[in-house]
């Protein structure tokens, strides 16, 4: 997630940006759990953007969902 906020902090443009720790579900040892746990972080990470675009009037345009190995499934399935 640091180098990742770094990256886009080190821009001409301004973002906000949302990190989601959810290491401790995907360091299961129990493969299928962990992978499991996917589709509740997904339906986490929807419910917030969600969220912002229902009260905050954020557009849903100008959200980007950036994963990483387990995270992108959790990005595929909402």
């Amino acid at each position: 997630i640091q180098s990742i906020k770094n990256a886009y902090l080190n821009e001409e443009e301004d973002y906000n940006l949302i990190g989601v720790d959810w290491s401790e579900m995907a360091a299961d040892n129990n493969y299928l759990r962990s992978a499991g746990s996917t589709r509740d972080v997904g339906r986490n990470i929807a419910n917030v953007i969600n969220y912002m675009v229902t009260e905050h009037n954020a557009k849903l345009k100008d959200f980007h969902v950036i994963g990483m190995k387990k995270e992108t499934s959790c990005i595929n399935l909402n």
